[in-house]
């Protein structure tokens, strides 16, 4: 059984854009860091509600302790770019990259030891160049699953859930890893986008024998099979057309590489067509992913 779990955690953060910033009490480490930029009391206090202030302080208090005194490294150089997306958020707009910054699409791996699930912020995130991005990975990780509590009432610490691996993919590296598994068949076609480095998945449906599907790499560091998953999987386009809910999915790096000749030829895409559970070719569903600028799909 897979597990729903809600995933535009960060949109109920939006109010109207007309708002006064009001005034309230700061408590110490909102005042610590109000010091540093006094957009972060007004920020606290437009919050619309006591959960949400709670969260706010635990990822402020969060951060501090990544880097602590008299450093403070961790809310110099990769907290702004955090608290700006969810100022963003609160105005109800994406927020918008600057050249140097690097766009990122956080999520994170959980389980509680009977099930596991991916959970997603739905929102991108503005780095700057000099954070420390292993210690970013962690700290969003982290802060997920308490996000998770105050904005949409989840109660999955309750339930025995924990972050058990927490993921930063550039937008970048998660559009070109859902292109390739939302239409299989993008990278032999015309339009097919730019990539430098294209390499095969193994994907298996309800057990079956694997077939590969081929995405794009370009901007990614690590394995994401588990993001791959998600998307073969069903949640959001349903690609494969999978029947239910509960059938199963595998998605694991290819030992072989990628061959346009081999994978391009009428014997693959048939063997495609086959393994999957669509009884017509789709539109071109990758192309409509890229219209969305965040490429979440969970």
């Amino acid at each position: 059984m897979k597990l729903s779990l809600p995933t535009k955690m960060f949109a109920s953060l939006a109010i109207s854009a007309g708002v006064v910033k009001g005034q309230c009490d700061l408590p110490f480490s909102m005042e610590m860091l109000n010091a540093l930029d006094s957009t972060v009391g007004p920020l606290y206090c437009s919050l619309p509600t006591p959960e949400l202030k709670k969260f706010i302080e635990f990822a402020v208090d969060s951060a501090l302790a990544v880097d602590p005194q008299p450093t403070y490294d961790f809310v110099k150089t990769c907290f702004p770019g955090v608290l700006r997306s969810f100022e963003a958020l609160l105005q109800g707009v994406e927020p918008s990259c600057t050249a140097s910054q690097t766009a990122i699409a956080p999520y994170a791996s959980i389980s509680n030891g009977i099930q596991e699930g991916l959970l997603s912020y739905d929102t991108l995130f503005c780095i700057d160049p000099d954070c420390d991005f292993t210690n970013l990975k962690q700290y969003l990780g982290a802060i997920i699953l308490r996000g998770n509590a105050a904005i949409r009432g989840g109660t999955l610490e309750e339930q025995g859930y924990s972050v058990t691996e927490s993921f930063i993919p550039t937008t970048e590296c998660l559009y070109g890893l859902s292109a390739g598994v939302l239409d299989s068949e993008i990278f032999c076609s015309e339009s097919a986008p730019i990539c430098g480095d294209l390499f095969l998945v193994d994907v298996s449906l309800h057990s079956d024998k694997p077939f590969e599907v081929a995405v794009c790499n370009d901007g990614c560091e690590g394995e994401f099979s588990k993001l791959l998953k998600v998307f073969a999987c069903g949640c959001g386009d349903n690609p494969f057309c999978l029947p239910e809910e509960d059938t199963p999915v595998s998605v694991a790096i290819s030992k072989h590489a990628f061959d346009s000749t081999k994978y391009c030829s009428e014997k693959a895409a048939k063997k495609r067509a086959k393994a999957s559970y669509c009884k017509a070719t789709k539109s071109t569903k990758a192309q409509k992913a890229g219209k969305n600028k965040r490429g979440l799909r969970v």
